[in-house]
């Protein structure tokens, strides 16, 4: 009986012993920003299966309440962490930390049935909205909007009962919904529906960014650490385990009450929108926040004082983990030797020299080769170019590239480490060119880069309408800039400068910043993930001091030979000044060209210009003639025959031949032309001080280069019809006249021939 009692007492204190462990542990509260439901798994699976506990927090979850303010929560400390919108970039830097975005775009789209007409967002003028306050006011819906000259003001705006069915009914036309939940019921009731989701017209946010105060990561750091690196574990955790993560929360967290499909349905559409599985997830990237706070910003959501705050200065940064493994230690003293391309002319990032590495990633990779140790030395292979590197990384020549930016061909065969230089990217142009924003504004032109430099990967797919001219090196690019073959050079601002400096000082000039910044990290061969995983190490490693020190030390290396000093000193703080400029105007212009709708410039099958800013130029042109006597003529082209050639061989065929045509115009076009697709297969160009019989004669080389053009061993022809400026014009309409009755005229005649206007 005695040894029972005993028994007894000592499995009750152990129960009491482990109840005050347990409730010894630092409570920590997350203050979520909606309703329990598969939104927040992996936090509710960091608490059930202990992650929390065993990063030593006891965490509570809070589920949002009507009236909750979640940022003044966690503010005033009644809440540790907290989820919130994209809204809370607007914070204040220096109370507001920023973790990560759980959902790399944000879910938020409105939604109505194709039942219901409308086809394009101009149709929702006079519709029935059921939307609530904050998404009507919310930056995404409100630019989208905007962008179509369209607001919320022109709409019946219902007040929400979020019952999909309302939409459904017909009760209403349009509604605010979420790609992971309301869909689900539009899916699993087979009704066809057109979503409005602001990220496929140029407004692409984050959602679910998990937030801190200042204080509570100045004050326990630690804490932070532990529960951001459980919390991740568990939202690895919920992805990779979705059945067992929607059996916790029908279990423990299904306020909403939701059904077991629509929770795996929304698990699925999460994990897309988390970018699990790439190198995004979780992150947050300062450009793009800078985006996000610019269309708030246009939409005049964020007060005055706080338009230039630092968003650097918002994100958390996670300590890293320098120790390597048994097996990556095993694997370095056996490796010995690490193989190493390099761009050899590309400084001052990085070249070649008397057969060493030199520049600013010789110093990084100093630091890195000492993070390694001395077991394990890292040796250059040199290459003449950078193709030439790029072409020893494929065939395993090398083992890493040591400076290079992520492309999806690089991704075939090359791992890639996090970034370790951000750099910005830049044009130069001829010093009359006016400053440009971004590559959406330079329409047509031709813009020179490197062979085999990634931007022309990035440029292409993204701004097909450019025209890229590849060069063999910067010297080749910025010489075609000065001489008026391309309009522009883009690279790095450092390697511009650089180059600048030594060959074209007074003569170009940095006339463009674009969004953000390049990142630019070592590529490892994808053979090996163990080197990937040390590199990264060294790269962590490297904190922002000694980047700093780097990057000076090259500013001033450059200089420090065979070179006045004082003129250095003037460079410097003229470029200094520039700078200074270019950061103002490119803000400003960033905000007044999200105020509008962008008009496109080109036609997308030539990338000549379109009708549209051919009498956007044309008016120009006509008011400086009626102003400063500036003479023009205009040339209309029109190919012969040519509803024979689709007939004959098919429309695909007929863009291929208009695209040579235009490739032609372009080619014997001068800067100052105008080039322009009409429409169909006419074309037109405006040549500026030239007269109509030096227009016939350029006219006449252009018509007589497509006559050698051929088509099934037929000729092709051109017939074209050239008008000057006259006084008694009134518009550029009158002199296109003139030019398209000379091309009847042309085409009446026999064709094949250029005709003058009276």
């Amino acid at each position: 009986m005695n040894q029972l009692k005993a028994f007894l007492f000592l499995l009750i204190s152990s129960l009491v012993f482990l109840q005050a462990h347990e409730t010894a542990l630092p409570k920590v509260t997350l203050q979520l920003v909606w309703k329990h439901q598969f939104q927040f798994a992996g936090y509710y699976v960091a608490k059930e299966k202990g992650f929390y506990r065993k990063a030593g927090l006891d965490v509570e979850i809070h589920e949002y309440k009507n009236g909750v303010d979640v940022v003044k929560s966690v503010l005033e400390g009644k809440s540790t962490f907290g989820i919130d919108y994209s809204s809370v970039v607007l914070q204040d830097p220096r109370k507001v930390v920023l973790i990560g975005a759980l959902l790399q775009s944000s879910p938020h789209v409105l939604v109505s049935l194709k039942s219901s007409g409308i086809q394009r967002i101009e149709d929702f003028k006079n519709k029935k909205i059921m939307i609530n306050k904050e998404a009507w006011t919310s930056a995404p819906f409100a630019a989208m909007l905007r962008s179509k000259g369209v607001s919320f003001d022109e709409m019946n705006i219902i007040k929400p009962t979020y019952d999909i069915h309302d939409l459904i009914n017909k009760k209403v036309d349009l509604m605010n919904a979420y790609l992971s939940n309301e869909i689900y019921t539009l899916d699993k009731e087979g009704i066809a529906y057109n979503i409005w989701n602001p990220k496929e017209y140029g407004f692409d946010l984050y959602s679910d960014i998990l937030f801190t105060s200042k204080k509570e990561l100045q004050e326990q750091p630690r804490r932070v650490a532990a529960f951001v690196k459980a919390s991740y574990r568990g939202w690895r955790y919920a992805f990779e385990h979705i059945d067992e993560t929607v059996d916790i929360i029908l279990q423990k967290y299904n306020s909403l009450h939701k059904s077991r499909d629509a929770l795996m349905y929304e698990a699925k559409m999460l994990k897309k929108l988390a970018g699990y599985g790439t190198e995004k997830f979780t992150t947050l990237d300062v450009s793009k926040l800078q985006r996000i706070r610019d269309i708030y910003n246009v939409l005049g959501y964020v007060p005055k004082q706080e338009n230039h705050t630092s968003l650097e200065d918002m994100i958390y940064r996670r300590p890293s983990n320098y120790e390597f493994s048994l097996q990556e230690r095993a694997y370095l003293r056996t490796k010995k030797v690490i193989t190493m391309c390099i761009d050899p002319d590309w400084m001052p990032f990085e070249s070649l020299q008397n057969g060493k590495h030199v520049g600013m990633s010789a110093d990084y990779f100093h630091l890195f080769e000492t993070f390694i140790g001395p077991q394990t030395h890292i040796k250059l292979v040199p290459t003449t170019n950078w193709n030439e590197s790029l072409k020893f990384a494929r065939e395993r020549k090398c083992d890493i590239l040591s400076l290079l930016m992520k492309t999806p061909e690089r991704s075939k065969y090359l791992n890639f480490t996090k970034p370790y230089l951000k750099i910005p990217i830049v044009m130069a142009t001829r010093m009359d060119a006016p400053f440009t924003a971004d590559f959406h504004s330079l329409g047509c032109k031709k813009i020179a880069l490197v062979k085999g430099y990634s931007y022309i990967e990035i440029l292409k797919k993204q701004y097909p309408q450019l025209v890229i001219v590849e060069v063999n090196n910067i010297e080749e690019g910025l010489d075609k800039v000065a001489e008026g073959e391309v309009y522009g050079y883009v690279d790095a601002l450092e390697t511009i400068v650089y180059a600048m400096q030594k060959h074209h000082t007074g003569e170009l000039k940095i006339a463009g910043k674009f969004d953000g910044t390049r990142d630019f990290r070592i590529g490892v061969r994808d053979d090996d993930p163990l080197l990937l995983g040390i590199l990264n190490k060294a790269v962590a490693s490297i904190d922002v001091q000694e980047k700093t020190q780097i990057a000076n030390r090259w500013v001033t290396v450059k200089y420090e030979k065979g070179i006045d000093y004082v003129l250095v000193e003037k460079i410097v703080a003229v470029f200094g000044v520039i700078l200074l400029i270019i950061g103002y105007f490119y803000l400003r212009l960033r905000r007044l060209k999200a105020k509008v709708e962008k008009l496109s410039l080109c036609d997308p099958l030539t990338n000549l210009y379109n009708r549209r800013h051919f009498r956007k130029v044309g008016q120009k042109a006509f008011s400086l003639f009626t102003r400063n006597a500036q003479t023009f003529s205009v040339a209309m082209l029109d190919i012969d025959n040519f509803k024979k050639i689709n007939d004959t061989y098919g429309h695909k065929f007929g863009d291929t031949f208009l695209q040579n045509i235009a490739d032609i115009l372009q080619k014997h076009s001068r800067e100052s032309d105008v080039v322009s697709r009409f429409g169909g297969e006419e074309f037109i160009m405006l040549l500026r001080n030239t007269d109509s019989n030096g227009t016939r004669v350029h006219a006449d080389k252009i018509r007589a280069e497509v006559e050698k053009l051929y088509v099934d061993n037929a000729h092709v022809t051109l017939s074209v019809g050239v008008s000057e400026v006259k006084k008694s014009d009134t518009s550029i309409e009158d002199v296109v006249k003139r030019a398209d009755e000379a091309l009847y005229l042309a085409k009446a005649n026999g064709k094949n021939q250029v005709v003058l206007a009276d």
